[in-house]
């Protein structure tokens, strides 16, 4: 998950190779796919879906959007290490998700879900 790469200035003056993580990888994709079900699952009941996930590493966000999201989704904070937060599902409209891990990487992620998924608040039971 480490590559090489150049480290150049702004006039494009070589200055030393260095190291850096790629993120870009099969396994991160797989990784935020499934925190992105599964923050879904446990705040809102969706069983798996079909979904298209595009997600992008430490946007910078106004203050506005954690606001609509902490108004119109749920947050959540657990310690200084995990912080998220996702908007509720609402016919075929996108979900919304926010990763933070640690206070620095922080994951902004869209969910458009393909398949039908069973919304535990619709469902009802009979005894």
């Amino acid at each position: 998950m480490t590559q090489k790469v150049d480290v150049v200035s702004p006039g494009g003056i070589f200055l030393r190779e260095d190291l850096v993580l790629n993120l870009d990888t099969p396994l991160m994709h797989s990784f935020v796919h499934r925190m992105c079900r599964g923050l879904l699952r446990a705040e809102f009941g969706l069983e798996y879906f079909e979904a298209d996930i595009g997600w992008r590493l430490n946007v910078e966000q106004p203050p506005i959007v954690y606001q609509g999201l902490a108004k119109f989704g749920r947050v959540r904070v657990i310690h200084d290490v995990f912080i998220y937060a996702v908007t509720k599902p609402k016919g075929d409209a996108p979900n919304w998700v926010i990763m933070n891990f640690y206070r620095r990487l922080e994951i902004f992620a869209r969910v458009l879900r393909l398949s039908p998924s069973v919304d535990h608040e619709a469902v009802e039971t009979s005894l």
